[in-house]
């Protein structure tokens, strides 16, 4: 688990960079043209870098969500399988078990070399 952890936090790690660095970029080249530029082509611009934000925001809220629910699906599954296996076995040693008071009770008779096979 602590080498997920470590996976993750270089993950994260390494997109924050990643957003200072695209950033810093998008800063420089806005504020070189910032002075040349009219007040609807500023606003213009604003509203672009804006909606971009919001749109990659949106687009990681649905990833996380999707994935968020794809989990809660797969611990289900397994949770729905390992049960189903424990009842199975409980059914077989609960088989197991009538069988040997069967035989304790002489209401059964089996022969010893066919036990391994009937308990199997």
């Amino acid at each position: 688990m602590s080498e997920r952890r470590s996976g993750n936090q270089w993950v994260w790690t390494a997109a924050i960079v990643l957003v200072i660095l695209v950033t810093a970029a998008f800063a420089i080249l806005f504020s070189a043209n910032y002075c040349c530029s009219s007040h609807g082509e500023k606003l213009g611009a604003l509203g672009g870098v804006l909606g971009g934000l919001l749109g990659a925001l949106g687009s990681a809220l649905a990833v996380f969500l999707t994935l968020r629910g794809q989990r809660r699906d797969e611990a289900e599954t397994i949770r729905d399988a390992a049960r189903r296996e424990v009842q199975e076995f409980s059914r077989l040693v609960a088989g197991n078990i009538d069988t040997c008071r069967e035989i304790a009770a002489n209401t059964v008779s089996i022969p010893r070399q066919d036990l391994p096979t009937i308990m199997g």
